[in-house]
């Protein structure tokens, strides 16, 4: 199957539907290799653009997506961000990919939540005082997450 190329890709993108519509299981994957990063508010909160190379496969019938332009959902993009700042060399990308899923989630709102598998996390060398600030950064993300479904429960 030939690779669809995108101008930008996010999940709407990739599933070429609702994410409410879907079967809970795997929706996707992706891999990149980001360059930079923007991130400003939009109208569902803050909005990451990553730029760089990315492909992304959607589980449901193998069709194959690349762009130059990915938005994740709020973890891994916040991921990729705080190895993107991080950097000791601005001229390194940063590699990266994920496995999205959908999962049950009773006391959400539309009744799912996003799950992610880490294939590989976004890391790079980088400045020793940088990647203590990043350490920091995922357990304060980490502690966060872990509170919040705690709270589910």
């Amino acid at each position: 199957m030939e690779a669809i190329e995108l101008k930008t890709m996010g999940s709407k993108d990739i599933l070429g539907a609702k994410t409410v519509t879907l079967e809970i299981g795997t929706l996707y994957s992706v891999m990149g290799s980001a360059t930079s990063r923007t991130v400003k508010d939009g109208q569902n909160g803050v909005q990451i653009t990553l730029k760089g190379r990315f492909r992304a496969t959607r589980s449901s019938d193998g069709q194959v997506f690349e762009s130059g332009t990915c938005y994740l959902p709020g973890f891994p993009a916040e991921m990729v961000v705080n190895a993107l700042d991080c950097r000791a060399d601005k001229s390194k990308a940063v590699d990266f990919a994920f496995e999205i899923s959908k999962v049950e989630a009773e006391k959400a709102i539309l009744g799912f939540e996003y799950g992610l598998e880490i294939i590989i996390k976004p890391v790079i060398e980088i400045d020793p005082l940088k990647a203590l600030e990043l350490k920091l950064r995922e357990q304060a993300l980490s502690k966060k997450e872990k509170n919040g479904k705690d709270k589910k429960a």
